[in-house]
């Protein structure tokens, strides 16, 4: 699990954070911990701009230890003497994040990797550096150097400048060959979320396949901030949601994520540029994708909104609600498809996706009864009493599925008994 153990910075980085507390306090990071023991984990990652700049960093890695959670942590590797010493002592896998060269001041880098040269050489084999890339236009030549430097054997590549696929696609040519330069050398090397598959020519996908280093599918990595709300991936963080005290294991924070983004996936797919990647149609989009299509959602949103208060027509009411449960912004899909029905009471399409809403927001009453209208109105009522069955299974609500899954037997036989006569 990933943890934002601090917004404090010391450099201006192209993927700082914000957000408020500035560090996550103590006792919340040993409620993190004792959710990792519950959940067999043993592993965490302190994340944020520089987590050795929090306040209480060395009591941090105290409290995992008493745990007997194995922390890693991620650094740009501008240290204050204290953080050094504290990573030199201990065995503790190290994370660096290298920049383009052109964001640190003059000597910065130099002493970057300085200081991690000295802290891989008091346990060599622990350090990993994660090229983190904001530009595609930039030349990639200094990664490899900085490499041989600090003597690493592993390297991650990020990639945190969402772009259209079109530009990956052509940033894929001046990649590749570095990725597997790199991996000739006997470096490890691997690709974090950020280039889906769907980007890579056949040639470029094979040749990373014989590294072992193919674009990664985004599943969850649950991360929590440090006002314990819980985010899918880095790419989107800025839509943390929930609060991890609701979870008893990460497996359920696991679940969470997974169903709240795994539906959007879903929603999201019949957008042109993902009409054939491999991701999408797993239903496992790479979070850069995923971000840059919910903003092009927001960016719907606010165009039909003004439609909407100039002069709304049913089809915009529709629409509308759609892209606010795309969004996963259910009370304001719910009103607008309630003002749709009212111009248009026998469109069963609007019943149906209003029941839906509906069940979101945990009204069953409103779902049950908006899932009968749309039956009723539907030339094939199966499908939609079949959906209201297993909408009332998952809120455990069981009499009330075994009743209406009677009736879509009862509708099956009676249509059987038709095609006999």
């Amino acid at each position: 699990m990933d943890i934002v153990a601090s917004y404090r910075r010391v450099i201006d980085t192209p993927d700082m954070v914000q957000g408020s507390p500035e560090d996550i306090s103590p006792t919340r990071f040993g409620k993190i911990v004792d959710l990792l023991k519950a959940s067999g984990r043993t592993d965490c990652c302190v994340r944020g701009n520089e987590p050795t700049a929090h306040a209480e960093f060395e009591r941090l890695l105290a409290i995992a230890e008493k745990g007997r959670i194995r922390v890693h942590v991620e650094t740009c590797g501008l240290l204050t003497a204290e953080a050094r010493r504290l990573l030199e002592d201990r065995p503790l896998p190290v994370i660096l994040k290298l920049y383009r060269p052109s964001v640190y001041e003059p000597g910065q880098l130099e002493e970057v990797a300085a200081a991690i040269g000295a802290i891989n050489a008091a346990y060599p084999d622990r350090l990993r550096v994660c090229a983190v890339i904001d530009d595609l236009m930039q030349p990639l030549d200094y990664i490899e150097s900085f490499v041989g430097e600090v003597g690493a054997r592993s390297v991650a590549f990020r990639i945190v400048c969402p772009k259209e696929l079109d530009q990956l696609r052509a940033f894929t040519g001046d990649f590749v060959p570095v990725v597997t330069g790199l991996g000739t050398t006997g470096v490890r090397v691997s690709l974090e979320c950020g280039l889906p598959p769907c980007v890579f020519s056949d040639a470029d996908y094979g040749a990373l396949a014989k590294l072992d280093c193919l674009p990664m599918r985004c599943l969850p990595q649950p991360g929590v901030l440090p006002d314990l709300r819980v985010f899918h991936c880095w790419s989107l963080i800025s839509r943390a949601t929930g609060n991890l005290g609701a979870f008893r294991q990460t497996g359920q924070a696991l679940d969470f994520l997974f169903s709240t983004f795994a539906d959007a996936q879903c929603d999201l797919r019949p957008f042109a540029d993902c009409t054939a990647c491999p991701s999408a149609s797993s239903e496992a989009c790479v979070g850069p994708c995923l971000a840059l299509k919910l903003e092009r959602i927001e960016e719907d949103v606010a165009r039909l909104r003004t439609r909407v208060e100039d002069d709304a027509t049913q089809e915009d009411l529709v629409q509308l609600g759609v892209r606010y449960w795309q969004l996963r912004k259910f009370s304001e899909a719910r009103d607008c498809l309630v003002e749709a029905r009212r111009g248009d009471p026998g469109n069963g399409g609007v019943h149906l996706m209003l029941g839906r809403v509906y069940h979101r927001l945990g009204d069953l009453a409103g779902m049950e009864e908006e899932y009968e209208k749309a039956a009723r109105l539907s030339r094939e009522p199966a499908p939609v009493l079949a959906e209201l069955g297993r909408a009332f299974g998952a809120v455990g609500k069981a009499g009330k599925a075994r009743k209406v899954l009677a009736r879509l037997s009862a509708l099956e036989a009676e249509a059987q008994s038709h095609q006999r006569v």
